[in-house]
């Protein structure tokens, strides 16, 4: 566990968290559920996003990530209605604030650097 410091607030990001935010990030800032899966075989997979929930709770909008049901694609910017569009049987999708996704990438490499 890395603890960040973000508007004179720390937070806690786990392991998990952390190679969440990296593959939102590989994948445009919007991803599939299965994408955040981690495991070696069907019976010991687990979803990191599943976690984040449990872990964070109601503070979860800390880290900018959301969920979006394909309903509410109209009302997401141009790069969510496009990942619709390329993937016509997903019902939710998983959406990062880039921003907010780059800062804490950022802080978690100057972590790792010291």
């Amino acid at each position: 566990m890395k603890t960040i410091i973000i508007n004179s607030k720390p937070i806690s990001v786990y392991a998990e968290m952390e190679r969440a935010m990296r593959t939102l990030a590989r994948n445009g800032y919007c991803a599939k559920m299965g994408d955040f899966d981690e495991g070696r075989s069907w019976k010991h997979r687990t979803n990191v996003m599943a976690k984040y929930r449990k872990y964070y709770g109601e503070k979860a909008d800390i880290f900018g990530v959301k969920l979006v049901p394909r309903v509410l694609r109209d009302y997401e910017p141009p790069h969510v209605r496009a990942f619709f569009d390329a993937h016509p049987r997903l019902t939710m999708a998983i959406v990062g604030d880039k921003r907010r996704v780059n800062l804490i990438i950022k802080k978690l490499d100057a972590l790792s650097a010291e």
